[in-house]
């Protein structure tokens, strides 16, 4: 038997004035029957108040509640809450945790890592001179830090926003983090006109930057240990613009009529192209009675065109860009008399 244990041969061990442990018989997995449980003091019958330490530490880098300190508290042989003590604070609370009126102590999003304690004290509502203290202690630990390149367009000559934040891919504790629990930091950039927001994340283009492909490199570092920190880079190049060539049905060219959209099939960046997004203009000329609008991209052609088959190159080009461009061939097939 250990020593200072205290063998219990009655319930009284269990809500005794003073803490001990009791030895007592148990099942155990073995089928030795040995086993140890613990008991505390809970007042029952004195009228006691018995408050005990406290530990935790956040799950979270936004930190959070961590441990309520009247959860294992007793008075009289009851759960002590706000109903029957009253609370307070023996020494100061620690920069970053607070102990809120209902016994939850929080830690605030990126509190240093380390070891926080302080004192608190619980008295009897009915007797306020019934008083006990105890300690809490909080551990602030360090997470898992990710940081994951990013890729995407840009419109370079009119410039503004090409990422809204780096922090969106990128993981701290599994969690996608924001500059309330990390710090930002540019590393590099290939181009002037390329910087990052600290503040946001957010990676901008200035207006009138030439076009072309750019790298920027960012470090990322938890707020809560500074040492922790990863770098990624972050991509940028011009909106991918993809004109494709198109070949429409017969048309009478007797009748006439109007052809598709030459953007029905055309693509800028990850969608369709529009003519919200680029500009539409004709390279080859076109034969008399044929006429194409530009802000719709469709072909018209008046009854009695000559008959034919006529390639037209047309070119899609970005508004934002107008030097990030591309060309295509729409052909239409007059033929005679249908």
């Amino acid at each position: 038997m250990p020593s200072g244990a205290h063998v219990s041969t009655d319930s009284e061990a269990l809500f005794g004035a003073t803490a001990e442990f009791t030895v007592a018989k148990t099942n155990t997995t073995d089928g030795s029957g040995r086993g140890i449980f613990l008991s505390r003091a809970t007042g029952l019958g004195s009228g006691t108040i018995h408050a005990y330490d406290d530990d935790g530490q956040p799950t979270s880098p936004y930190g959070g509640v961590t441990v309520n300190v009247l959860a294992n508290d007793w008075i009289d042989g009851q759960r002590a809450t706000t109903d029957n003590v009253m609370l307070g604070l023996v020494t100061a609370l620690p920069d970053g945790i607070t102990l809120s009126a209902d016994g939850s102590v929080s830690v605030a999003a990126g509190t240093p890592v380390g070891s926080y304690s302080f004192t608190y004290r619980i008295c009897a509502i009915v007797d306020p001179a019934n008083c006990d203290d105890a300690d809490v202690t909080i551990t602030v630990k360090s997470f898992a830090l990710v940081a994951v390149n990013d890729a995407a367009s840009a419109s370079f000559y009119s410039g503004g926003t090409a990422l809204a934040s780096v922090l969106a891919n990128d993981k701290l504790g599994g969690l996608t983090p924001t500059t309330a629990v990390v710090t930002l930091r540019q590393v590099s950039s290939t181009s002037a006109g390329i910087s990052l927001n600290t503040a946001t994340g957010a990676v901008t283009v200035a207006a009138g930057t030439i076009s072309g492909t750019y790298t920027l490199t960012y470090e990322v570092c938890e707020r809560a240990n500074l040492a922790n920190c990863k770098q990624a880079t972050v991509t940028l190049a011009p909106y991918l613009i993809d004109a494709v060539d198109d070949i429409f049905p017969k048309m009478s060219s007797k009748t006439g009529g109007n052809s598709p959209s030459v953007l029905t099939n055309d693509r800028f960046g990850n969608a369709a192209a529009t003519t919200a997004k680029v500009k539409l203009s004709l390279v080859t000329s076109l034969i008399k009675g044929v006429t194409f609008d530009v802000t719709t991209g469709v072909f018209t052609v008046k009854p009695k065109t000559s008959s034919g088959t006529y390639p037209i190159v047309y070119q899609i080009c970005e508004i934002a860009n107008p030097s990030n461009c591309d060309f295509a061939t729409a052909t239409l097939n007059l033929s005679g008399g249908i």
